[in-house]
């Protein structure tokens, strides 16, 4: 090997690794990301992205949204540059952990691969399993229902407070 062959190769990794920090540097930036779920389009802003799923809070449902990866087709990372929203936020925590760590029970909405959405109170979670009731409340633990967390394209987090917390961030 002559030195000109060995410059060239350092020069080619060095070029590589530039473009990947570009990359990482850019991806710390972002605060909205857009997503393809089946046919449906979601734009997510203030995003988390974990270890199998992505989180962001959605504009017009007032609600935070969580996606399985499997689920989603597209990603699209975008830098919103006059907004104070939160930059887009990394978590080396599975799916499950996720919702655990939102502490049910609260009220969500429910998006089954092939079916219609829903809404109702997710109850708890474990070993991949949601679940739910749709009627009776938690209180009185009638006609609670499991899903596989595979099985829902999205799943959504009703919280009024979050919805405030977002108008404050727009208006910093």
């Amino acid at each position: 090997m002559n030195l000109e062959t060995l410059f060239e190769d350092l020069e080619a990794q060095l070029v590589e690794v530039n473009h990947c920090f570009e990359t990482q540097t850019r991806l710390a930036k972002c605060n909205r990301l857009r997503l393809q779920v089946d046919a449906e389009d979601l734009v997510l802003i203030a995003p988390i992205l974990g270890s199998d799923f992505v989180a962001g809070f959605h504009e017009r449902r007032g609600a935070w949204m969580c996606v399985g990866l499997p689920k989603a087709s597209v990603l699209n990372f975008s830098i919103e540059e006059k907004s104070k929203l939160p930059k887009l936020r990394r978590r080396a925590v599975k799916f499950e952990n996720f919702i655990t760590e939102m502490n049910p029970p609260f009220s969500a909405q429910f998006k089954p691969t092939g079916r219609a959405g829903f809404a109702g109170v997710l109850v708890a979670i474990e070993n991949s399993m949601v679940y739910f009731t749709e009627t009776g409340g938690v209180a009185t633990w009638q006609a609670v229902t499991a899903i596989d967390l595979s099985a829902l394209d999205w799943l959504a987090a009703l919280e009024d407070k979050d919805s405030a917390d977002v108008s404050e961030w727009r208006d910093r």
